[in-house]
């Protein structure tokens, strides 16, 4: 008889952030028989405390202070501490949990309240709440193997989320362009992190981008490494009827192509790709071909976008989970110019909706968006060859374009699905237990 996990699972946010990614973890787990805590009872209470952030009013000369103040940061670059506790850099870089030493909420706090015994854990989420002390702790309670199946790069630098174009990680962030100093608060992070994990069983799990960025900073060195691109319940991100969707979002029925993209005003989202592509592939369409195209877009609401690119938009904002899915299947394709992102997961619910991606050679998209496949994968920041993508996409007649669609959810199933995540983590006990 296969064993059945006794699985502990920690994050800083709940279950439904992030579109029920710890959800779908959970579920994944234990439709597979295993057993799942999410931390202990009325850790719920514990993480909407931590994530109650201030709001922060300010008078006319309280705002100039603070202009003021961000200039003089500006000039001598020198990083600040905000209310939250977040430590941030003029030139860019943030570190929501700068003191790997000192946690917010101290492990034992949390792990005092648990049960005696766990197989392997899995942590997720730490801003607001754990840093890498957790992993310690755990090993030094349980003595189980844990997981890191982090959707960033906080596991591997000095306290960076996102590093930009920062490379010091190779270098144990020694010399960080946030500090004055050489041996800075960063380095020593890294030391304590790469000191943790060298002394416990841990498992870094990662797609193939971030697994050469964790190789480059040699902080695994001694730790194992397991792939995964992500999880996805392929039972609730599934395919729907296009028209339907489109006709509940209100998209006009004369619109035959229709592009969507999570539209964010940040560098490493991409959004200056994103304006170059769309205009490179509009500016080769007719003005008949251009007045079928339709740009559709969650989160950020820009007045001005429809304009700026001369073509009809639909911003719909924050939009729940099933109205997300409904945006997926009433799209032709899936526009990601994402640049330093270790994800995104929207890539993945869109192959999981049957809906094809178009995306730079960068993040998740390296391991699922196959060109003629399940969409098409631009040269990494290459604004001409992502419009490409959007007209090779455009120009496939319905018998070829049907075919990207199956080999979308095909994709997703066979790197996505709930099944695959499970055996993943059977594999990675059975690699400690062997």
């Amino acid at each position: 008889m296969k064993k059945k996990l006794n699985i502990l699972f920690l994050s800083s946010r709940l279950p439904s952030h992030s579109a029920n990614l710890g959800q779908d973890i959970m579920t994944a787990l234990k439709e597979e028989g295993h057993r799942v805590s999410f931390g202990y009872p009325g850790i719920e209470k514990l993480i909407a405390e931590l994530t109650d952030y201030p709001k922060e009013h300010h008078n006319f000369f309280q705002r100039v202070a603070n202009r003021l103040k961000l200039y003089y940061r500006q000039i001598f670059n020198i990083a600040y501490i905000d209310s939250n506790g977040y430590l941030y850099s003029p030139k860019g870089y943030v570190m929501f949990m700068p003191f790997e030493e000192k946690p917010k909420v101290e492990p034992s706090i949390i792990l005092d309240k648990l049960e005696e015994n766990y197989d392997i854990a899995i942590l997720l989420f730490f801003q607001d709440m754990m840093t890498i002390s957790m992993v310690k702790a755990i090993d030094e309670k349980y003595h189980c193997p844990v997981v890191l199946f982090s959707p960033d790069m906080y596991p591997m630098t000095g306290g960076c989320y996102y590093f930009n174009q920062c490379r010091n990680f190779r270098n144990e962030c020694y010399e960080c362009p946030m500090f004055h100093s050489k041996d800075s608060l960063a380095h020593r992070n890294f030391i304590y992190k790469k000191n943790i994990y060298s002394t416990t069983k841990t498992c870094f799990l990662s797609n193939t981008w971030m697994k050469q960025f964790a190789e480059m900073s040699k902080i695994f060195e001694n730790s194992y490494m397991e792939f995964s691109t992500a999880i996805i319940d392929e039972d609730v991100f599934k395919p729907m009827d296009s028209a339907l969707c489109r006709c509940e979002l209100g998209i006009p029925e004369h619109v035959k192509f229709v592009i969507f993209n999570r539209y964010k005003n940040m560098e490493r989202k991409g959004i200056q790709y994103f304006y170059e592509s769309m205009r490179l592939f509009l500016q080769n369409l007719s003005d008949e071909e251009r007045g079928q195209v339709l740009l559709l877009t969650i989160d950020k609401i820009n007045p001005r976008l429809s304009g700026e690119l001369g073509i009809e938009t639909l911003q719909l904002g924050r939009v729940d989970m099933h109205t997300l899915i409904k945006v997926y299947n009433a799209s032709t394709l899936f526009l990601c110019p994402s640049i330093d992102d270790a994800g995104p997961s929207m890539i993945n619910q869109s192959l999981s909706c049957g809906t094809p991606v178009v995306a730079f050679n960068s993040g998740v998209a390296i391991d699922v968006v196959k060109t003629g496949y399940s969409g098409y994968i631009a040269d990494y920041l290459d604004s001409d060859d992502l419009a490409c993508g959007l007209n090779y996409v455009y120009r496939m007649n319905p018998q070829e374009y049907a075919l990207l669609c199956e080999g979308a959810r095909r994709m997703a199933l066979t790197k996505n699905s709930k099944k695959a995540f499970s055996s993943t983590v059977k594999k990675i006990y059975e690699h400690f237990n062997s």
